[in-house]
């Protein structure tokens, strides 16, 4: 374990120098890669230490039993990095309050979220859902769970549009939203979409709305609405 304490500084430092004189600059992809790389790196570290030294009264078999185990979790949980982290992110998205501050003149200032998106409250129907801007998405997208939220009667879906998505083909039920809220920007009649149970891991903010306000601007780490 003497190693640990070199990997922990080599850690910090990485982080010190990346935010150095950029403190209130947003956040890399790179950087937040290492951040939460770095992270794991020093939580498996621990476990691992304490598992190989939490075992050393028991029987030689039992402690290569559990190391084994250690090691085909952390082999399937390398596979599986990306579901992981999606689940992390919704579990995150959940817990982390997610906010649009409304000014006197009618804009929105939404804030980076911590894996470096724009996430908004909208209001919808006089529903709050939380939804991710895509500038890359032609529609306001829902997700079904969320749509259910906003109070879209589930009956009137029709799944019989077909769209392609990072996950392959699938199909939305396309429909009219009669207004969002996001903050002071107010939207209405906004062309948007439903997605299938469990096909979409969020609601994505598109173009429908975001094409229809006056002016969409990012400084540093903050999302500028205004209509």
């Amino acid at each position: 374990m003497k190693f640990f304490p070199a990997i922990l500084v080599t850690y910090i430092v990485g982080i010190v120098v990346m935010r150095f004189g950029a403190a209130d600059e947003a956040w890399t992809i790179a950087q937040l890669n290492w951040l939460n790389g770095g992270a794991v790196v020093l939580v498996g570290t621990l476990a691992g230490y304490v598992l190989i030294n939490g075992t050393r009264a028991f029987p030689r078999a039992v402690r290569t039993s559990a190391i084994a185990t250690l090691f085909i979790v952390a082999v399937v949980g390398y596979g599986q990095r990306s579901d992981i982290m999606i689940k992390f992110s919704e579990t995150m998205a959940r817990t982390v309050p997610t906010a649009a501050v409304a000014s006197p003149i009618g804009t929105a200032d939404v804030p980076r979220h911590w894996d470096g998106h724009f996430r908004a409250a909208a209001n919808i129907n006089g529903n709050t859902i939380d939804m991710l801007v895509d500038t890359g998405a032609s529609l306001v997208l829902l997700t079904y769970e969320d749509a259910l939220m906003a109070g879209v009667d589930a009956g009137a879906l029709d799944f019989d549009v077909p769209i392609l998505t990072a996950n392959g083909r699938s199909h939305v039920a396309t429909m009219q939203l009669s207004n969002i809220n996001i903050g002071g920007v107010v939207v209405q009649n906004v062309e948007a979409a439903v997605a299938q149970p469990g096909q979409l891991h969020a609601s994505l903010l598109g173009m429908s709305f975001l094409g229809a306000i006056e002016e969409a601007i990012i400084r540093k780490d903050r999302l500028i609405l205004r209509n």
